[in-house]
């Protein structure tokens, strides 16, 4: 019974971890697809390619933070550190 609930727990855990990480990925291609659309529109528009691919970078660069897997781990930290009362009160609010 015990080895039920153990194998339970540990395949379920792995799914729930391949399907992050799939959504993740999915996630990144869109913000990229975005960004280059965006630059896209830019060019089109009469802005100077420079120009555009470094609006476009900055465009992105905050979507791919967000779906990085580092930033995940560092929240998850951050909330079971010593800190776990003050993020926990900003969360609330």
């Amino acid at each position: 019974m015990s080895a039920r609930i153990v194998l339970s727990a540990l395949s379920g855990g792995t799914a729930l971890m391949t399907r992050t990480y799939v959504v993740m990925r999915r996630g990144r291609k869109q913000v990229k697809t975005a960004a280059k659309t965006f630059f896209s529109g830019l060019v089109e528009i009469g802005v100077p390619e420079r120009l555009a691919q470094d609006i476009a970078d900055i465009y992105a660069a905050q979507g791919l933070q967000m779906l990085s897997i580092r930033s995940w781990i560092r929240i998850a930290r951050d909330l079971s550190g010593p800190n776990r009362e003050v993020m926990s009160s900003l969360l609330d609010d």
